[in-house]
Parts: structure tokens; sequence; C-alpha cells
């Protein structure tokens, strides 16, 4: 499964043994691996507008519990710079993107 998710947390592993390999991605290869689906797990909708703004592709809110296992992958939308004001569905001054893949053995 493909998921795009704006974090991720250990409580995301169901079971162990499970490997990761997590790799900084450009924007480009970040888009192109969603382009043939993916399953939306972004619980905050003013992260889910700036994503539509910024990947070009709606992206729903979509408040749930995601759980990987050996297969998956994690697109990664990462904001950095402090907390987003009300409403916002543009990134502010100074904020930045990481985009991101994980992929689970």
């Amino acid at each position: 499964m493909i998921y795009l998710t704006s974090s991720f947390s250990m409580q995301m592993i169901k079971r162990y043994p499970l490997s990761m390999e997590v790799n900084e991605i450009d924007k480009k290869t970040f888009i192109d691996g969603l382009r043939y689906g993916f399953y939306g797990a972004i619980g905050h909708e003013p992260t889910a507008s700036m994503m539509t703004n910024d990947l070009g592709m709606l992206i729903a809110f979509n408040r749930v519990r995601v759980t990987v296992n050996p297969g998956d992958t994690l697109f990664i939308w990462q904001y950095a710079g402090g907390r987003l004001p009300e409403g916002a569905t543009v990134l502010p001054d100074g904020a930045e993107i990481r985009y991101l893949r994980v992929e689970f053995f």
C-alpha cells in the first residue's frame, strides 16, 4: 500500500521485526510516486490545503490511523516552520517542506 502522510510515528508499526529505508527525495519524484494512486492520511485540514497547493493535486483531509506492513511505502510531506496560522492554505514565510519516502521490508 502507498500512503501519503505528513508525519511518521513508531505507533504505525504493528508487528516487529520490520525494517525500513528512509530517503529524502525531490518534489518531482515525490509527485511521481503518488501518480498511480495512494491512500491519503492527512489529519489536519490546513495541511491538506497546503499540500494541495504545493503538489498540484487534490489532497483530502482524512483523519485515520495508518498501520504499515512489509511492502508498504509512506510518502511523507514534512512541514517545518512552527505552528501554522489558523486557516492557513499556503506556506508561511520561512517554512520548509521535506519530501520523504519510507519503504518497509
